[in-house]
């Protein structure tokens, strides 16, 4: 695969037509926050076109995996025999995609009508799969002793690696069904040292968010209309964030609402829902945003 690096700041990175030199803006945002019943903390990581939602959450010290149906019912997600369960993406065929973590390691998995698939690639532990199209080619990337690679899955099974240039360590977060990708290079060691981009016929686009400092740009999700979602981080542990998208070629920064906190912008549907998770009012909820 020939892969190749073009960098383009996010507000002049427009749906795959052109780019376009447009104003950074703020957008008009309404939150609904929800909580996994009795957890401790929820992250909301992808959302469908029928807006059901993906997660995981804290329950009793452990991680499980959820899906939130559209009228607001939960379904709790745990392969068995493993001790930490994440669902980061669900295609409209109702397929959900994510990882968990057993004795062996870490393993990516695919959730269907028949039941749970345990993915790894070429049989080593590492793997995560972190986002899935409607086509069933899904994303994420594998950890080996000496680097991190970004994976692409396709339907039939078989692999391609991807790795950022000159990079060792990448991560492709989303997939769309126009097949371009979006990740970040650089994952583990946080704000000032993150690559983000987009993955375009080969060919590697940067993505910068505005309002955030160099190299703490985030992106994990990207929409059939070609609307990027992602983060702004700032600072060390305990990191400021906030959420931000891309449409028509114009950055959109999410406004934190009053007694929120540490927004993440995590994924997003056609109809231009975003999901993700925040602080609000001391706890840790996923939210839905609708947003102009």
């Amino acid at each position: 695969m020939n892969l190749k690096r073009k960098v383009v700041a996010v507000g002049a990175f427009l749906v795959l037509a052109g780019l376009l030199a447009l104003a950074q803006s703020t957008a008009s945002c309404t939150y609904t926050t929800f909580q996994y019943p009795g957890s401790t903390g929820t992250t909301a990581t992808g959302i469908n076109d029928y807006n059901t939602v993906v997660g995981y959450t804290a329950v009793n010290g452990a991680l499980v995996g959820f899906i939130r149906w559209a009228n607001g019912t939960f379904t709790r997600v745990n392969v068995p025999g493993a001790s930490r369960t994440r669902v980061f993406g669900r295609n409209n065929n109702g397929v959900s995609v994510g990882e968990f973590l057993d004795a062996q390691g870490v393993h990516g998995f695919l959730l269907n009508s028949s039941g749970f698939h345990t993915v790894n690639y070429l049989s080593a532990s590492g793997t995560e799969l972190l986002g899935i199209n409607n086509y069933n080619s899904s994303v994420g990337d594998v950890r080996t002793t000496n680097a991190q690679y970004g994976l692409k899955r396709w339907s039939n099974g078989s692999f391609i690696k991807i790795q950022y240039p000159n990079a060792n360590a990448t991560q492709i977060n989303g997939i769309n069904d126009s097949g371009v990708m979006v990740g970040v290079s650089g994952v583990d060691a946080g704000p000032g040292t993150m690559v983000a981009f987009a993955l375009i016929n080969g060919n590697f686009q940067q993505i910068t968010d505005p309002a955030a400092p160099n190299l703490s740009t985030w992106v994990s999700g990207i929409n059939d209309n070609q609307l990027i979602v992602g983060t702004g981080y700032s600072g060390n542990p305990p990191r400021n964030s906030h959420g931000f998208f891309v449409v028509n070629g114009q950055v959109k920064e999410m406004p934190t609402p009053s007694g929120a906190s540490s927004l993440q912008a995590n994924g997003i549907n056609k109809g231009g829902l975003i999901v993700g998770t925040g602080t609000f009012s001391g706890t840790q909820k996923g939210f839905i945003a609708k947003c102009k």
